[in-house]
């Protein structure tokens, strides 16, 4: 069974803007970043690569690097020769979290949120179906907010990873949480941080906290 590698990175600014941006990365990404003026959602650009880089080396190869990094659109980047990698990026507030996989034909999407105080309800009635939405509404208050975030992650995980089909339609998003499924895992960490991974396969999932340094 393929093994998903799920790495988390809480952003605290140590790493200078000026020394990310001056790492050797690919052409791709240069103009990609070239694209996007706002100085903090380069940062996160810049920050999730670099992790992704940590975490391919460990699973697959030492010698990748970000010159490697191939950019695609509405797509997490890949790197160059090497398509049985599948990887999937995420960001929320000050989080940063990858997934990775040496699997060949591995479909795999990842998605962060962390939590805090919205409408639940209303947000679930513009992003949920109506089987979905019902589940969320017949909770309590204290637990709406707890399913809306495990449908959000997953339904974003599912779209990441390709899997349009678990978007909308049966089986209802929520049934994967109340019988959670070996190809989709989701739960929820310290700091109110819901994660989910949805893949097209079954798979296991280990948690990762590496340091990065340039």
């Amino acid at each position: 069974m393929p093994v998903v590698t799920i790495a988390l990175f809480q952003d605290i600014h140590t790493l200078p803007d000026d020394a990310l941006l001056a790492l050797p990365w690919s052409d791709a990404t240069r103009a990609r970043l070239a694209q996007i003026s706002h100085v903090p959602r380069q940062r996160q650009l810049m920050l999730g690569r670099l992790l992704l880089l940590h975490i391919a080396r460990t699973v697959a190869s030492p010698a990748l690097q970000l010159a490697d990094l191939i950019e695609r659109e509405e797509a997490s980047p890949c790197f160059a020769g090497w398509p049985t990698l599948a990887m999937s990026i995420s960001h929320t507030a000050s989080w940063l979290g990858v997934a990775v996989a040496h699997a060949a034909g591995l479909q795999l999407g990842l998605d962060l949120e962390q939590a805090r105080p919205r409408k639940v309800l209303a947000l679930a009635r513009h992003a949920c179906d109506e089987a979905d939405l019902a589940w969320v509404a017949s909770a309590d208050a204290a637990s709406q907010s707890e399913r809306f975030y495990r449908l959000w992650t997953l339904r974003e995980a599912a779209y990441k990873g390709g899997l349009r089909q678990h978007v909308y339609g049966a089986p209802a998003m929520h049934e994967y949480v109340t019988n959670p499924q070996p190809s989709h895992h989701g739960g929820l960490l310290p700091d109110q941080l819901y994660w989910a991974v949805s893949c097209n396969t079954a798979v296991d999932v280990r948690f990762v906290r590496p340091e990065l340094a340039l």
